[in-house]
């Protein structure tokens, strides 16, 4: 029996009960995209069926029974023919269900300029979701493409768009599910991989400017540029700051570790990455110069309200020793604050719900 979400959404449209989905990745084992998994299932609130075209996938055990998966890839595969054929053999199978059919493309607006004029001459209902700084001519192509656009924060599509939908972003329920526990927490993490686009050696250089007490920094995630990983290495020796490599964790393990620290980092400068917020929702504080992040996490107030730090303008170094060192504010109210604030801007159903209403109006270009 479906939840409300997805009754509701049939009374939008009753005939469009079946979601296509295209995206990367369909596997608990991807630290970075695992997620997917998450947005499925929460699809099946709002669908009866969830077809999902994948480019890389495995042996899924916490996936609905309402969920197919199919690879446009064999394993190991390095053929763009083999993609682009296996593309479009899957529009036959959506063809047989126009009528009763949605496509979402999570995080792969690639397949669009082959499937989507034949969505468009069949009259089936098409959305994207993209978050990153990233524009290319084929994102250009894709966002005429599709009917609507849903994104995080308005900053994190690269295009200006009338079809965009702001959602915030969609937090794993094991985040969400974790208990939260208003304890004193110290500590500073970065979660995500290690590379340029993160800009850790900004949070290095900040930290190299306070007591020596406080200069240590681990980092949850895979490191596919060592050469970068190297680069921070040899700034931290230089810095005294201590950096600890921790590699890539599970979402489970990742939820409880970060009850032991107080802070988490981001770098990335102009699309909200979701790890900070997955922090935030159990009450790490967030040190970012990214505005659309610290406004989702709840820190913007925070920093209006109890630190003596002007959110529309302030260094990390700034926001940092108001953390560690004045310490001369409610740090129980402060990380409830964050944490009840991320949960309810950033929680999964409502972002799912929100693109499934969008979807099943179908109306032409979101207008």
């Amino acid at each position: 029996m479906f939840r409300d979400g997805y009754r509701q959404s049939q009374v939008n449209n009753p005939m469009r009960n079946v979601l296509y989905i295209f995206n990367l990745s369909f596997d608990p084992e991807n630290e970075i995209l695992s997620h997917s998994i998450d947005w499925a299932n929460e699809f099946t609130s709002h669908f009866s069926k969830v077809h999902i075209f994948t480019m890389q996938g495995n042996s899924i055990k916490n996936k609905s029974s309402n969920i197919t998966v199919k690879l446009l890839k064999t394993k190991n595969s390095k053929s763009t023919i083999e993609v682009v054929l296996r593309t479009i053999s899957s529009l036959g199978t959506i063809y047989k269900n126009r009528k009763s059919s949605c496509v979402f493309f999570h995080m792969n607006h690639k397949p669009i300029p082959i499937v989507a004029p034949f969505l468009r001459l069949w009259g089936v209902p098409s959305g994207l979701w993209y978050s990153h700084k990233q524009s290319s001519l084929l994102l250009k192509v894709s966002e005429k493409l599709v009917n609507l656009v849903a994104s995080s924060t308005t900053e994190s599509f690269p295009l200006h768009s009338k079809k965009l939908l702001v959602t915030g972003h969609a937090i794993s329920p094991v985040f969400i599910t974790q208990e939260f526990e208003v304890v004193e927490k110290s500590g500073i993490v970065h979660l995500g991989r290690v590379a340029p686009v993160k800009r850790i050696e900004n949070i290095i250089f900040a930290l190299a400017t306070l007591p020596r007490e406080f200069r240590k920094l681990d980092l949850i995630g895979e490191t596919p540029d060592l050469y970068y990983m190297e680069f921070l290495r040899g700034i931290g020796s230089e810095m005294d700051v201590s950096l600890n490599f921790l590699g890539s964790k599970g979402k489970a393990d990742v939820a409880k570790r970060l009850c032991h620290y107080g802070i988490c980092f981001s770098g990335t400068e102009k699309s909200v990455d979701k790890a900070p917020l997955e922090a935030a929702s159990l009450g790490c504080y967030i040190v970012s110069n990214n505005k659309g992040l610290m406004e989702l996490s709840g820190m913007k107030v925070v920093m209006n309200k109890s630190l003596k730090v002007d959110s529309r303008n302030y260094s990390l170094q700034q926001l940092l020793e108001s953390l560690l060192i004045e310490n001369s504010f409610d740090h129980g109210k402060a990380r409830r604050l964050i944490s009840d604030t991320v949960r309810v801007l950033n929680s999964l159903n409502f972002t799912i719900e929100r693109i499934s209403s969008a979807l099943l109006k179908g109306e032409p270009d979101f207008a």
